[in-house]
């Protein structure tokens, strides 16, 4: 199981990697946050084990802020 997991972190990651050579960091950051959502749910569904208030909180935190530095350089982009 740990094999297995270390396996498909790294072919994630690799994969995550690889996006930044195509795309524009700035388009492609937004997807970094459903590992967030992926790990929720993976954790939920395998481990019965779902985040507190606070790491809710956090999370919804860094997934606005990321959003709004998207939309800032989308806005400087566009005039």
């Amino acid at each position: 199981m740990v094999a297995l997991t270390a396996m498909l972190s790294l072919a994630g990651n690799f994969f995550l990697v690889r996006t930044y050579v195509h795309g524009h960091a700035g388009l492609i950051a937004p997807f970094v946050y459903l590992q967030l959502v992926w790990a929720i749910v993976l954790a939920w569904l395998f481990l019965g084990d779902f985040p507190d208030g606070w790491s809710i909180i956090g999370m919804a935190t860094m997934v606005c802020a990321g959003l709004i530095l998207v939309r800032r350089s989308t806005l400087a982009r566009g005039s």
